[in-house]
């Protein structure tokens, strides 16, 4: 048969019921009599929902303009469609969703938070809702009474006296290491050290000032706190 001959009334028919089922996700039969059990997802289709639920429309409409031989423009979906719908978008490789219709045997959703997609701000959402239902939101007046309620010890006077960091390089080490042994000399690396890996080289750095005596160190209960207004 030609592309220009029109199908026979049955196969048409056949033909189209196969293709609502697959979009429905409901078993169909071939011409030829074979049954299959099939999920399938048209991907423009999908698409399409989920730029009208960016919109905040919930009727879906086909870009394409209306299908006589179809209804589904006036199909209406309710949030809990819209939600299942864009989580089940989340959950494809974004290459399967620019091929033009895609049929998936099955499709497995596992979630790291209840109602929640993979997605680091899908996820990190969940974990904030599921606390703030047990607690109450602290704003910034309530951190500033707890940190005023705190004791805090002031270091930064005991370590100007004390401590020379210049050479220390800071800002280009990635392992720093301090040994009880010898707390003065401090250990650094511009890699990542493992506790079996000899092959890396430290650099010892004197991070003590001269005439700097730790002996002369007072007791943590002997230094100033930090007052808070």
């Amino acid at each position: 048969m030609s592309e220009n001959q029109t199908p026979p009334p049955e196969k048409a028919h056949l033909r189209k019921e196969r293709r609502k089922a697959r979009e429905k996700g409901q078993p169909y039969t071939t011409i030829k009599g074979k049954k299959y059990q099939i999920f399938g997802v048209a991907s423009r289709k999908l698409q399409t929902i989920q730029t009208k639920k960016k919109q905040g429309c919930l009727v879906y409409k086909d870009i394409k303009g209306q299908n006589p031989h179809s209804h589904e423009h006036k199909v209406k979906f309710t949030e809990n469609d819209c939600n299942l719908v864009r989580h089940h978008i989340n959950s494809f490789p974004s290459n399967l969703l620019c091929k033009k219709k895609e049929f998936y045997c099955s499709i497995d959703l596992k979630y790291l938070v209840g109602g929640h997609s993979y997605m680091n701000c899908d996820r990190d959402l969940g974990l904030t809702e599921k606390r703030r239902k047990t607690c109450k939101a602290m704003v910034p007046k309530y951190l500033e009474h707890v940190v005023a309620t705190e004791d805090f010890t002031d270091f930064k006077e005991l370590a100007k006296k004390y401590l020379n960091t210049k050479n220390l390089g800071i800002g280009k080490i990635l392992h720093f290491r301090i040994s009880h042994k010898n707390p003065g000399i401090v250990k650094v690396a511009s890699v990542l050290v493992k506790e079996s890996d000899n092959m890396v080289t430290w650099d010892k750095v004197d991070v003590l000032k001269k005439n700097a005596n730790l002996e002369d160190l007072p007791d943590v209960d002997e230094l100033p706190k930090i007052q808070f207004k």
